[in-house]
């Protein structure tokens, strides 16, 4: 191997590594174009643990393709209580270790606020958000609650899960990203073309020893320009995240072929504040809503066992899964999808006598519990579906 093609072999090895992201369990990857058909992707079981897993992004960095990570809240909340729990899982996917403490909201409860990405109670971390924007807007809420008097809580809990669905609102928030993050889609672009198109034949024609300080400027160049429009997209939907901002520019400037990917970094936390079913429906993508809806109402009726949740927050986080449930049948209902089909039976082989009510799994036994999705018992599948 010429040193011209093991210079562009780190080029891409570098580029390739920032095409992955690292998704916690309940986190999703919904990329798509402004209009198209949107996809998800959820945490694999190769390669991740408890916490999360890796998930690969389209390798060419195109205009208007967005890309975000998407959650539901992954703490439980109610009128009396909040806990650091929580029961979802996506699909057959394993639901993340459950480490949180659950705190009772009464008068001697210390005051709730964010700290970077944490959230506190008092003086002591009681969860860690995936940015400080989200952590701040989770404390807020949380705080809302704790202050709010006994009989008001209610109307505090349903006024934010109305924010949290608002597709409207969710609307919006994508116009905004779409926006900020497509001069950096642009720039990237170019920069791909210089590093990976460029470079390569100008050193094929004239050599490695004669281009590299001629490429090695262009490049350069390129990679100024993408910080440049990186820090004013960011600081457009991030205006309070100024030491990700600051770090990321360094990484920029330093690890050069990243630099083509700023964009990603821009939208990636831009809709925290919005539910997948809310971003789904903000983009048009009925199906990609349905899906979503089923997934979540399947998990929500039949999670897994819940003895990896302390036996304090259980009450909290059954209380939290019926609002969630209200709420999606809620907005599934009134964007006129079929808030009924998740309870459908697969079809199947004649020999299949009964099925996972969870992950949809089939099995010739009639009864048991599915092997995927430990403490859910088996539905025997009605005559004609085989």
């Amino acid at each position: 191997m010429s040193e011209g093609q093991s210079l562009l072999a780190i080029l891409a090895l570098l580029y390739v590594s920032d095409c992955i992201w690292w998704l916690p369990r309940q986190a999703l990857l919904l990329t798509g174009m402004r209009t198209g058909r949107w996809r998800f992707k959820s945490c694999g079981t190769m390669l991740g643990r408890q916490q999360g897993a890796p998930a690969m992004l389209p390798l060419l960095p195109l205009p208007r393709l967005t890309m975000l990570q998407a959650q539901p809240w992954d703490i439980a909340f109610s009128a009396s209580s909040i806990s650091a729990n929580s029961s979802l899982s996506w699909n057959t996917q394993g639901r993340r270790a459950q480490k949180g403490t659950t705190v009772n909201l009464g008068d001697d409860t210390a005051p709730i606020r964010s700290a970077g990405d944490t959230i506190k109670i008092g003086d002591s971390t009681w969860h860690t958000c995936t940015t400080p924007a989200h952590a701040d807007a989770v404390a807020t809420l949380l705080s809302a609650i704790q202050s709010a008097a006994p009989q008001e809580r209610a109307d505090v809990i349903a006024s934010a899960w109305k924010a949290h669905i608002d597709v409207d609102a969710a609307r919006t928030r994508l116009t905004e990203v779409r926006r900020a993050a497509l001069t950096p889609q642009i720039f990237g672009v170019l920069q791909c073309v210089a590093m990976f198109v460029v470079a390569p034949l100008a050193a094929s024609r004239f050599g490695i020893a004669f281009t590299i300080i001629p490429l090695g400027l262009l490049i350069l160049s390129c990679v100024v320009i993408n910080a440049i429009v990186y820090g004013i997209a960011h600081r457009r939907l991030h205006p309070e995240d100024k030491s990700h901002r600051r770090s990321h520019t360094a990484v920029i400037l330093l690890s050069w072929p990243m630099a083509a990917r700023a964009a990603d970094n821009v939208m990636r936390h831009a809709c925290h504040a919005f539910h997948p079913i809310a971003i789904a429906l903000a983009t048009e993508s009925r199906d990609l809503a349905q899906s979503l809806g089923d997934q979540l109402l399947r998990d929500l009726h039949h999670p897994t066992a819940m003895n990896e949740i302390p036996e304090d927050a259980r009450d909290t986080v059954e209380t939290h899964n019926r609002n969630h449930v209200t709420y999606i049948l809620a907005v599934m209902t009134a964007h006129k999808l079929d808030p009924d089909r998740w309870k459908v039976a697969p079809e199947g082989a004649a020999e299949d006598l009964a099925y996972c009510p969870r992950c949809l799994s089939q099995y010739t036994r009639p009864s048991g519990d599915c092997s995927d999705c430990p403490g859910v018992a088996l539905t025997s599948k009605p005559t004609g579906t085989a």
